[in-house]
């Protein structure tokens, strides 16, 4: 999980350079998950058509589904922020949301 910037810049130590030349097709597939919609880059040592889009002048794209799920993250995590501050859950429940917060992690 990391940003394209991240592989374009590891692929070109190794000579490679980075076409942007599957997601414009495939953006709006919704049959397709968001993660591959936003991050499929072809990598290659050959120069590619004129045709092709190259990484350099691409926009970077932000899948409209990971926007939402991030925004859904912030105001849940909003939420508990500000029950916390009013105290209005007991430590019991601040315990549970940080195990099962550790728990997550140590799953992924």
């Amino acid at each position: 999980e990391q940003y394209p910037d991240y592989w374009k810049n590891l692929f070109s130590i190794h000579g490679f350079k980075c076409y942007d030349i599957i997601r414009p097709l495939v953006w709006q597939n919704i049959a397709i998950d968001w993660w591959y919609r936003q991050n499929i880059f072809v990598y290659s040592k050959s120069k590619l058509t004129p045709t092709t889009y190259n990484y350099e002048t691409a926009n970077v794209f932000i899948s409209k589904d990971l926007y939402e799920l991030k925004n859904e993250e912030i105001k849940n995590l909003n939420l508990n922020l500000i029950n916390l501050k009013n105290n209005e859950r007991g430590i019991k429940y601040h315990f549970f949301c940080l195990f099962r917060a550790l728990q997550k992690r140590i799953n992924y």
